[in-house]
């Protein structure tokens, strides 16, 4: 059992980790769970919030698209 959970663990990122790629604080992190925008898979051992790794990766691409789409929209 503790091998399926260390397995887990190892699949998914902290707030703060997750704050780190997106250059955010981790208070801006658990604002966009609230809001919606990005999707949490559970706690960690203590009660902390976890995310998988591909959710995480396809917010990161939708804003990177959007900015793309915007700046490429002002010139």
């Amino acid at each position: 059992m503790a091998g399926k959970r260390r397995e887990k663990l190892v699949n998914t990122l902290t707030t703060g980790e997750v704050a780190g790629i997106f250059g955010v604080s981790p208070g801006t992190i658990r604002r966009w769970c609230r809001q919606g925008k990005l999707r949490t898979c559970g706690t960690g051992p203590r009660g902390a919030r976890r995310f998988r790794r591909g959710d995480v990766a396809v917010v990161y691409l939708e804003r990177a698209i959007q900015k793309y789409l915007k700046d490429l929209s002002q010139r």
